[in-house]
């Protein structure tokens, strides 16, 4: 058995070395598909299927909010983490972090660092043990007492030099001192964890502040408990909650999210669409190879007819060629591995690849088992065809046929002919889901923002709360540094803001308009605190009324702008200039006078503008965390080294971070579309090649094999018009037939992008009458020359052959 496979395996080898040129093609086809599903696999098995580095990670869930009257999913606020610490009797361990960046000083040098409140049981909720160092004592968690901190351990290592004796010592973080209590471990893959950690303090005002709902709540289960019992509980605490302190969580539902899905967020969706897409790439290579592998039988009828009289059975001769095929596919797939080695560092480099733990894919075991399962699979899928049409022939018979071109040879064509078709349905689906995709994209970045992005530079920084401790502070600084900006060669204008368009930041704000009909009601609103020329400097308009100005100090009355949203919405077919807001920021009431409204401005896409706003002034309300945006005259980037250099002199102790273009964030906002469409074009436009080569290949081989029934169809009168209409109507009818089938399975891979890509139409005529008119002219395009070259044979000679 074992001498016969062998021999089986010597043979093959021998047969495609006798034919390079389509050992070559086969294997650069193959080779085509096996890497890129290679590629997108280590992606897969990186990003969704590597489970998580924390200890016993399937009993790690996170919390996550649902308003019951709809809305997007938020996290837990402040009371109702604390209520969740103490109520869920299944968990082993509830903690959680609360975001906040610290400026720190080290080595003469102001730095901003990525940075949280942890509470006492966060990472034991994690199952994260520190590396070095000692835990934070329990009166560490008192405000005003909160002065250590953690380091994580690629901070500490990457940006602070990696020092043990670091240990035990002070930083100055926020002007203040503090101990550095440990370190903790980097894990490799995780998820970004804030580069520095200091105890939770819980404050009356951090659990009144109902509206900010930032708080990432960690739940390990106890051994044994389910998801189930601790949803279950969860429910109940919501419910006693909101009858308690219904400003807070009233029609609130918290329900846990395997920590695997919180972390990896939406990026299932666009990997589940690229799959989907190389898989057809390859099934679309594997149908190319099938027809190649029916022409060289037809060719290799004689030699099969020989071996056969010499004594190999059927089932010898379908062995040998599925042994050829495989060989192919092995071959394809070393080469295709290679290539997914290449693909694959392009894509980890790619901007447009945002993905979590993307950098950690890698061509590991995983993936060169699955590229070899597909190899094999994949010479098993192309071979099958040709061995059986083999398998199923009395060979010497056939033989004859084939040399008279009879039914035999027909019956191959037909098989020929379905392949094609196969490969143009593909190709229509991969076309039509392109061209849905392109549509979603130019809907996009065509969309009216609200804003104008070019030359708009963006810096964040961070003003140390022990330095500037309080508004008067905050305001002179930012007074000063605006100045100096301003008279920057390149500056033409530059302002401040809590966040930038596109930033998907969204900080609450409660509100009620006095005299409203619901003015008993505390409603939630989007807020941003701007200075004055905030919105010329990033091309937003003023529909109504005036801007800010630097008159609106914070002893002067309170003024607010509000977008067209919130004025369409609360003030419809009014002015609302002139009227009077009430609002609760941060736990702190104010009352506030509307003095203009702007145009809706895009919060996190291109397209998500229509959004209820409030505007504060920041001459009135200076941010810890300004944004400068500035207007340059040319590139933005030309101007940075000044903006940084004038902002360092003014304040060595603020550190700049984040410096980028505008135009840059708008790129980002739509990365996940640029991404999938390009990667989605690319292998639309394989498809069609491949389709097209496909179709021209049988066209072709047509011709070849009825020279001599066309040579019998001109004797008896075909004129070269009737013959070129023959071929012609051949190829576009399996064309049409592929393309046929493509549509109608075209709207449900449509669906399926609509549900993963945002944006993305299923049903959009525009699109599938356009992939129809193209595969038209394609198809056409590839049957032209079989049918000219079908049209000048000579009758005499066809007939002689």
């Amino acid at each position: 058995m074992f001498s016969g496979f062998f021999h089986d395996i010597r043979y093959g080898l021998r047969q495609l070395s006798r034919q390079p040129l389509f050992t070559a093609v086969a294997t650069l086809l193959l080779a085509l598909g096996i890497g890129a599903n290679t590629a997108i696999f280590s992606v897969v098995d990186s990003v969704l299927l590597k489970p998580l580095p924390y200890p016993d990670a399937d009993r790690l869930f996170f919390v996550r909010v649902r308003d019951m009257s709809g809305g997007e999913p938020a996290l837990p606020n402040m009371l109702e983490y604390l209520a969740l610490e103490k109520g869920i009797a299944s968990a082993e361990a509830v903690g959680a972090i609360l975001g906040q960046p610290f400026n720190l000083k080290w080595d003469g040098r102001s730095m901003y660092v990525i940075g949280g409140f942890a509470s006492p049981k966060f990472f034991d909720a994690l199952g994260l043990k520190l590396m070095a160092g000692r835990p934070f004592h329990p009166e560490e968690y008192q405000s005003g007492r909160n002065q250590a901190v953690y380091f994580m351990q690629r901070f500490w290592t990457d940006r602070l030099g990696g020092d043990a004796g670091l240990l035990g010592k002070t930083v100055e973080m926020e002007k203040e001192t503090h101990v550095v209590a440990g370190i903790l471990p980097s894990l490799p893959g995780e998820i970004q964890l804030p580069d520095a950690v200091v105890p939770l303090p819980v404050t009356r005002d951090m659990v009144e502040a109902y509206e900010r709902r930032s708080m990432v709540v960690a739940v390990r289960l106890k051994a044994g408990a389910t998801k189930e019992l601790a949803n279950e509980e969860i429910r109940a605490i919501y419910r006693r909650l909101g009858e308690e302190t219904p400003q807070s969580s009233r029609n609130r539902e918290g329900y846990l999210v395997p920590a695997a899905e919180f972390w990896r967020g939406n990026a299932h969706q666009p990997l589940t669409v690229l799959s989907l897409a190389v898989a057809l790439v390859l099934l679309l290579a594997c149908a190319n190879l099938a027809g190649l592998l029916l022409a060289r039988a037809s060719s290799r009828l004689r030699e099969m007819a020989i071996r056969a009289a010499l004594g190999a059975s059927q089932i010898q001769v379908f062995r040998q060629m599925i042994t050829e095929s495989v060989l192919l596919a092995l071959l394809g797939g070393a080469v295709g591995t290679a290539a997914a080695g290449w693909a694959l560092g392009e894509l980890k480099a790619w901007p447009g690849m945002r993905l979590p733990r993307m950098d950690q894919a890698e061509l590991n075991w995983h993936a060169l088992l699955f590229a070899l399962g597909i190899s094999l699979a994949a010479g098993i899928l192309f071979g099958l065809a040709p061995a059986v049409s083999v398998l199923r022939l009395d060979l010497t018979a056939a033989l004859n046929e084939e040399s008279r071109g009879a039914s035999a040879g027909r019956g191959r064509r037909w098989l020929r002919g379905a392949l094609v078709g196969f490969e143009v349905a593909l190709c229509t689906v991969l076309l039509v889901g392109s061209g849905l995709l392109w549509r979603s994209y130019h809907r996009l970045s065509s969309a009216d923002m609200g804003f104008r992005p070019d030359s708009v530079l963006l810096l964040r920084t961070m003003l140390p709360e022990a330095a500037y401790p309080d508004d008067a502070a905050r305001e002179a600084f930012q007074r000063e540094a605006l100045e100096r900006l301003r008279s920057l060669p390149g500056v033409l204008q530059a302002s401040i803001a809590a966040y930038p368009p596109l930033a998907n930041v969204n900080w609450p704000c409660m509100f009620r308009i006095p005299g409203h009909a619901e003015a008993g009601e505390l409603q939630l609103v989007a807020y941003n605190t701007v200075s004055p020329g905030y919105f010329s400097t990033i091309g937003a308009e003023l529909r109504a009324g005036r801007d800010f100005a630097e008159s609106d100090t914070r002893d002067a009355p309170k003024v607010l702008i509000i977008s067209e949203t919130f004025r369409d919405q609360y003030f419809p077919g009014q002015d609302p200039v002139g009227r009077e807001i009430e609002y609760v920021l941060l736990g702190e009431h104010s009352r506030g006078t509307v003095i203009g409204v702007v145009g809706d401005i895009a919060f996190d896409r291109p397209d998500n503008v229509r959004r209820a706003m409030i505007y504060e002034s920041f001459t009135q309300r200076p941010w810890a965390f300004p944004i400068f945006a500035l207007k340059t005259a040319g590139p933005p980037r030309q101007v940075a080294p000044a903006v940084t250099k004038a902002l360092a002199a003014l304040a060595p102790d603020v550190a700049v971070d984040q410096v980028s273009e505008l135009s840059t964030r708008v790129a980002r906002s739509t990365g996940h579309h640029t991404a999938a469409l390009t990667l989605f074009g690319a292998f639309s436009l394989v498809a069609v090649l491949l389709s097209a080569v496909g179709l021209y290949g049988v066209l072709a081989l047509s011709v070849a094999q009825r020279r001599r029934e066309i040579g019998v169809r001109m004797a008896l009168g075909a004129t070269p018009d009737r013959i070129r209409a023959m071929v012609l109507r051949y190829g576009l009818s399996l064309a049409g037939v592929g393309s046929l089938c493509g549509l109608a399975a075209s709207p449900l891979a449509g669906i399926m992008l609509e549900k993963m890509v945002y944006g993305v139409r299923a049903f959009d005529p525009a699109v599938y009458a356009g992939v129809a008119l193209l595969l038209v002219a394609i198809s056409a395009g590839a049957a032209v020359a079989p049918a000219l070259r079908a049209a000048r044979l000579e009758p005499a000679a066809a007939l002689r052959e």
